[in-house]
């Protein structure tokens, strides 16, 4: 009877050692020899397992931070949704078996984190129940959440012409404009420093000139004297080796005036070829029944009537101070600056883009036009089909 009494305790703690996500409970990675094993109680359902997980993952990052549930608490409320320091501690503890997808997203938020990393702990289990019985790495997971990955062909066919591709695609014809628009820029700002760097050149060129026909007479007098050896003859060398390098650096920033002048002409007609086609495309999408996204602050020009008409009825999204990186404030998420959109341009795109402008750019010279549209198409078809654009 004894012992009957102390098992039926060890049944209990372990028991409720089982509900608790944060300590021994119901997870949704693999445990091999769980205390789950050892009780009679049946498994959650997975949607109570998928907000265990999710628990355990706000506590660890909570934690991670250095965090109390009242301060997790308070920076919800500063990201727009009060959750009450009682409701996050049930769910660290398991005695709430529910989470919102806003509580989800409000809570990462407060913890600077994209809301996936709260569904899939990516880095931090092997492997993961993505769906019931459905097993799979978090990243898997993460990407099929965002839209990158589809578990089949027929949704890869679904996905690849759906809202989001097209839009993605959309994001790309914006990256690659801004980071062409950015090579121009730079390679004007070389030509103007290149080009007064010519005009003091060429200020001086005649003085430059004048003074080494005077130092080569000076040396052909001295070579008949016969003053080989001596000290005015060195001098003389000297002076004429200076001009002779002061002239070739002259030649050499005219040259390169030249090229960054021709280079510049390449990059303007590349932008005003990308610019098109970007315009084309939002076009598109308004003909679709799509929202084209809001245009970064460089390309406001592009749309300036519409960019101003939806900025008035677009609340910002705030900055409450406890994001990582950069605010938002001023702007909203749209208007971030080049440098911090989320991934980088496919370098092929903007080649194929500037072999197409140096073809228009040489129309007419022996076919050479054709050549660069030919490698133009080549490079087109190397690109994913998220990332080649129309033209």
């Amino acid at each position: 009877m004894e012992t009957l009494l102390i098992d039926d305790s060890v049944d209990l703690m372990v028991s409720l050692l089982s509900r608790s996500p944060v300590s021994f409970g119901w997870c949704t990675h693999r445990c091999r020899g769980s205390l789950a094993a050892m009780t009679q109680n049946p498994e959650p359902d997975w949607s109570t397992r998928l907000a265990f997980s999710i628990a355990h993952e706000v506590r660890r990052h909570r934690l991670a931070q250095g965090l109390s549930a009242q301060q997790l608490s308070d920076r919800c409320a500063e990201a727009g949704m009060p959750i009450q320091r009682s409701v996050l501690a049930n769910l660290e503890s398991g005695r709430r078996t529910t989470v919102t997808v806003a509580e989800v997203l409000v809570i990462a938020r407060a913890l600077g984190l994209p809301p996936g990393v709260l569904l899939f702990p990516v880095g931090y289990v092997a492997d993961f129940e993505i769906l019931p019985g459905g097993w799979q790495e978090p990243h898997v997971g993460l990407d099929w959440f965002g839209g990158q990955l589809a578990f089949s062909s027929d949704d890869a066919g679904s996905l690849k012409d759906s809202p989001l591709a097209l839009i993605r695609e959309h994001q790309s014809l914006v990256r690659n404009l801004i980071r062409t628009r950015q090579t121009q820029m730079a390679f004007r700002a070389r030509l103007e420093w290149a080009q007064q760097q010519a005009s003091d050149f060429s200020s001086k060129s005649a003085e430059l000139d004048r003074k080494l026909t005077e130092i080569r007479r000076e040396l052909v007098r001295a070579v008949d004297e016969g003053l080989f050896q001596d000290q005015e003859m060195f001098r003389l060398q000297g002076e004429e080796e200076a001009l002779v390098k002061r002239q070739e650096e002259g030649a050499r920033v005219l040259a390169e005036c030249d090229f960054l002048a021709h280079t510049l002409t390449s990059h303007e007609m590349s932008v005003s070829h990308m610019e098109a086609r970007l315009k084309d495309y939002r076009k598109m999408l308004v003909d679709r029944g799509l929202a084209p996204p809001l245009l970064p602050a460089e390309l406001e020009y592009l749309e300036p009537a519409a960019m101003n008409r939806r900025e008035k009825d677009r609340a910002p999204m705030r900055d409450t101070g406890i994001a990582h990186g950069s605010g938002t404030s001023e702007a909203g998420v749209s208007r971030l600056r080049a440098s911090e959109l989320e991934s980088e341009a496919d370098p092929r795109q903007e080649k194929a883009d500037r072999l197409r402008a140096m073809a228009d750019l040489l129309q007419g010279e022996n076919g050479i036009a054709e050549l660069f549209r030919i490698a133009a198409d080549k490079i087109d078809v190397l690109l994913p089909d998220e990332e080649r654009g129309g033209g």
